[in-house]
């Protein structure tokens, strides 16, 4: 068996990209954070975003780890389980309940008063915090018409993604601007009914909609009329398929739409390869 090396484990992806003729192709590499893994990916002159999944597992058990209270149960439930099963390797799992309004409340005021809760805080900060300073995770939420502009913490970020992604969209048109499209139908902005209730996450992003919505939108200062027709068009109900939606608006934004398909390929999870 061949020994998992960065060295190694860059040759295998480089022998694939080559066979497949993806090597010019390829914007960037998600893959989980062990040190082999991400030293390949650098050593082949690739960007490499971390696995949001894997992020979020560590941030999960870092902070399990490191609650006493919590290591007290985990204690004594294992000693439970291995009294009853010697044998069975003990594998807990947690299934989120749905919680109504009155119960959000509850929760909330454990998370920031709860030991586990403030530790899980502290590790999202500062595991999270600078995301969107990155451009690739920046633009490829200014390019998802269900998000655009709505969840930059930092206004500031919005203006550098927006002048970084027109000036690479001048340079590909060789420094032209695109011809202003025709609006398109009102009905872009109505959110459809949903079918069932949604998660808590989704819901707080559905109510900034309705509050983006009822607001009236200024155009925006950017020089690229592509980009400022894009961001005024309306958001796009959470559960629609963004790629379909450029798609669809292809005549509308082509030089948009290049750069969309070039950063909405990339999967925010290597999990599924795995």
């Amino acid at each position: 068996m061949v020994d998992h090396t960065s060295e190694n484990i860059g040759g295998a992806l480089k022998e694939i990209c080559e066979e497949w003729d993806l090597l010019e192709k390829v914007c960037c590499i998600v893959t989980d954070n062990a040190p082999n893994i991400v030293k390949a990916v650098k050593d082949m002159n690739v960007i490499h975003i971390p696995c949001f999944a894997h992020s979020l597992n560590l941030v999960v058990q870092n902070a399990l780890k490191n609650t006493n209270d919590v290591k007290k149960v985990q204690e004594k439930v294992k000693a439970i389980v291995s009294f009853f099963h010697h044998s069975l390797k003990l594998q807990t799992s947690y299934v989120p309940s749905r919680y109504n309004k009155e119960k959000d409340a509850h929760r909330r005021e454990l998370y920031e008063t709860f030991p586990l809760g403030l530790e899980v805080r502290a590790r999202l900060d500062r595991k999270f915090s600078g995301l969107e300073r990155g451009f690739i995770l920046a633009v490829g939420t200014l390019l998802d018409p269900r998000f655009k502009k709505l969840h930059f913490i930092d206004k500031g970020n919005i203006n550098e993604v927006q002048e970084k992604l027109v000036n690479s969209v001048r340079a590909r048109s060789d420094s032209q601007e695109p011809v202003p499209a025709p609006a398109t139908q009102a009905a872009q902005h109505q959110r459809p009914t949903q079918p069932e209730r949604q998660l808590d996450l989704w819901e707080e992003h559905d109510e900034i909609v309705k509050e983006c919505l009822k607001a009236v939108q200024p155009a925006c200062v950017g020089p690229n009329v592509d980009m400022r027709s894009y961001l005024e068009e309306g958001i796009i109900a959470q559960h629609e398929d963004p790629l379909r939606w450029w798609k669809n608006h292809s005549q509308s934004f082509p030089l948009l739409q290049e750069k969309a398909k070039h950063y909405l390929c990339i999967p925010a999870t290597s999990v599924p390869s795995e």
